[in-house]
């Protein structure tokens, strides 16, 4: 999924953003969000390691956290 569009929407708000080989900080604010309680993001092509031949794990990945923190920003 390196280089390829991800999607995450809070509330009603869409953004797209997408990554690197390598880990670094994202950060994607969203502004008005008052009563959004999911934060889904899209992942555009999820695979399994059993599909790429690695293990017989079937779950769906396609993006690795190293950290997640969603904070409020003052105005």
């Amino acid at each position: 999924n390196v280089g390829k569009v991800f999607t995450m929407q809070l509330g009603s708000q869409i953004k797209t953003f997408s990554l690197s080989e390598t880990a670094h900080e994202v950060s994607i604010p969203f502004e008005d969000v008052a009563g959004a309680k999911t934060l889904t993001i899209l992942i555009p092509s999820p695979t399994s390691p059993s599909d790429l031949g690695l293990n017989a794990d079937e779950r769906k990945l396609g993006i690795g956290f190293v950290e997640l923190r969603i904070e409020a920003v003052d105005k």
